[in-house]
């Protein structure tokens, strides 16, 4: 068995694969204060929870936005698992070719899901990652990475909104039927779900009408809230496992 990590700005997504099967997943908020310790034994009472005996594992792949937990996932892994972690960067095997003008910048959540993608949909798709950041990926049919937008996430952008603005309140994002709203929160809840609904569709016509017919496919940990707004004759895959997925991908590319 092998560990597949995401950390994120807001969250740490941990799978957990056997012969190329997911069999667990697990996700906490990112925490940039804790040690080591913490995060070891935080990940080893979750697989006791689960009956997972970390002996079991023997291998271990991150993919980091957070380059500040960087050393201590590192001295985690090294001190509970008593593994050399694997961490997507330069120099990595993932099949993917960069054309952008500076790839040292690229994220390697944006090159995980990319990989992801490829290999479960094929190439010619469009990538739309929906969680602190929105970002959005076009690799097309020479599995080229071409680019694409970042914007913020739903409860970034509306965090930041009742921050700036006296009389509106922090609201928690939640799947709303009615775009009607009628008092503050059901207000901004409808902002929340059914605006960046429409942006979402807005960005991917674009796209459409710039480079044909493509997969399009959504991730991320807000993309549940959104997904069934979306306009369905733009065949949209929701896809929650994507980037543990790519992750996989990544790892057995690099260890045969």
């Amino acid at each position: 068995m092998h560990i597949c990590m995401d950390i994120g700005n807001t969250n740490i997504v941990i799978g957990i694969f056997d012969n190329n099967k997911l069999i667990n997943h697990y996700r906490f908020s990112t925490n940039t204060l804790m040690t080591a310790d913490e995060y070891g034994i935080k990940i080893i009472q979750l697989f006791a929870y689960n009956k997972i005996n970390r002996a079991d594992i023997n291998g271990f792949i991150i993919s980091s936005v957070v380059p500040e937990l960087d050393s201590i996932i590192k001295s985690m892994v090294n001190r509970y698992f008593n593994l050399e972690p694997l961490f997507v960067g330069p120099g990595i095997k993932t099949g993917i070719h960069i054309k952008l003008d500076n790839p040292k910048q690229l994220g390697a959540d944006l090159l995980v899901g990319a990989v992801g993608v490829v290999e479960k949909y094929g190439a010619n798709s469009l990538i739309i990652d929906i969680g602190t950041a929105l970002t959005i990926v076009y690799v097309n049919e020479k599995k080229e990475f071409l680019g694409g937008a970042i914007m913020p996430g739903i409860r970034t952008a509306f965090s930041t909104l009742a921050l700036k603005t006296s009389k509106l309140e922090d609201v928690g994002l939640e799947d709303v039927k009615d775009i009607l709203g009628r008092d503050t929160k059901s207000c901004l809840q409808s902002g929340m779900v059914f605006g960046w609904a429409s942006l979402v569709e807005g960005m991917i016509k674009r796209y459409l009408e710039l480079y044909g017919q493509m997969n399009v496919i959504i991730t991320g940990g807000e993309a549940r809230f959104i997904i069934n707004h979306i306009d369905k004759n733009l065949n949209v895959i929701y896809d929650e496992d994507l980037l543990l997925d790519g992750l996989n991908i990544i790892y057995h590319k690099n260890t045969k």
